[in-house]
């Protein structure tokens, strides 16, 4: 407030007083919106933050001003982190400023733990960690939208996960899914052979290593953890093999054997012990299929026992008939015989018939 007293010549006074007011003190405001929970920015390096600007005191009309180019009303908006400063001036030039910072969030990442492949298994399961971002969550597979929630089948190869949050975050990770190799072992379906004869048989895999090798019945004792097996079959049946890995999978294979009986034994009917080295001896001819002569008697034509084995032999030991009995040369004539001879699978055989001696 000022005072002015006017005296004049003749003394007499007059006092005049003025107030004298000013605007109030102008400030500016700066706030930035938290359109995402406790931060304005959707992602780490988004760009789409909104900051209001505003001013009180001074004199309006105001005019704002930012430190980013082009940006000249009370809001600013599309901007990423960083600190920006607002210039405020009024109608009579007065001016004020005012910062704000935008914080980022944290880095949208996630982790990605792989499942321990199975027996035969075509893919593995990927479990997807979100380290940060916003629920929910989508996950892609190379680009493709995969089901199953944070819980994806991945197939064997090289690919590129990612996964995409609530505000449109996205974070990827290229993973490799490496399958063992699925162990197969292959036999022939069906072999055939005659009894007493060595069969040969020899499974196929894809394995240069394994944990164990399992054969049932064993064919070859000698060699039991081999894929080639040697052995003289007994009789028809059917042999499996199984082959695990060093990972524990298993493959399964079988053969059916069949082995035919036959009659591997040749019985002359007609001898000459003459002593002219030819056919002086009566022999029996026989295969691999006959281990051993358990009986062989020959009689006359009266019935008279004119030879007997003494005790069972393998047929390759036994040194034949020479057309005596008791030390002398019997008479030409026809002579019936009683045989019983064993196979290799254990079996009994009993053949009966005759031979002819002639001179």
């Amino acid at each position: 407030t000022y005072t002015v007293t006017v005296t004049g010549a003749n003394g007499l006074t007059m006092t005049v007083s003025a107030q004298v007011t000013s605007p109030a003190l102008l400030t500016a405001q700066t706030v930035a919106v938290l359109a995402y929970g406790q931060y304005a920015l959707s992602c780490n390096n988004a760009s789409d933050a909104t900051v209001n600007g505003s001013g009180a005191g001074g004199t309006a009309p105001y005019n704002f001003a930012w430190d980013v180019p082009g940006q000249n009303m009370s809001m600013l908006s599309g901007v990423g982190a960083g600190t920006y400063t607002l210039t405020l001036t009024d109608a009579h030039l007065c001016s004020a400023t005012s910062a704000v910072t935008v914080s980022p969030p944290p880095p949208f990442a996630f982790g990605i733990d792989l499942s321990s492949p199975e027996c035969g298994s075509a893919a593995l399961t990927a479990l997807i960690t979100p380290t940060s971002g916003a629920s929910p969550f989508q996950v892609l597979v190379d680009g493709v939208p995969a089901t199953g929630g944070l819980s994806v089948s991945i197939a064997e190869g090289v690919h590129l996960v990612a996964l995409l949050d609530d505000n449109g975050c996205l974070a990827d990770s290229t993973v490799q899914v490496v399958l063992p190799l699925a162990p197969y072992i292959v036999l022939p379906s069906e072999v055939s052979i005659t009894l007493g004869e060595t069969l040969i048989v020899e499974a196929y895999t894809n394995l240069d290593v394994w944990q164990n090798l399992l054969w049932n019945p064993l064919p070859d004792p000698a060699c039991p953890n081999c894929l080639r097996q040697e052995w003289i079959p007994d009789a028809s049946r059917v042999y499996e093999v199984v082959i695990t890995d060093n990972a524990g999978c298993s493959a399964t294979s079988s053969v059916q054997v069949l082995v035919r009986r036959e009659d591997d034994i040749f019985i002359p009917n007609v001898f000459s012990p003459n002593d002219d080295g030819i056919h002086d001896w009566w022999y029996l001819d026989a295969g691999n299929s006959i281990v051993s002569l358990h009986t062989l008697q020959i009689y006359d034509r009266w019935g008279d026992m004119v030879y007997s084995l003494e005790a069972p032999m393998p047929v390759d030991a036994w040194h034949g008939w020479d057309g005596r009995a008791k030390g002398k040369v019997v008479n030409p004539g026809v002579f019936v015989y009683y045989l019983e001879y064993q196979l290799i699978n254990g079996e009994t055989v009993v053949k009966k018939g005759d031979v002819t001696v002639v001179r």
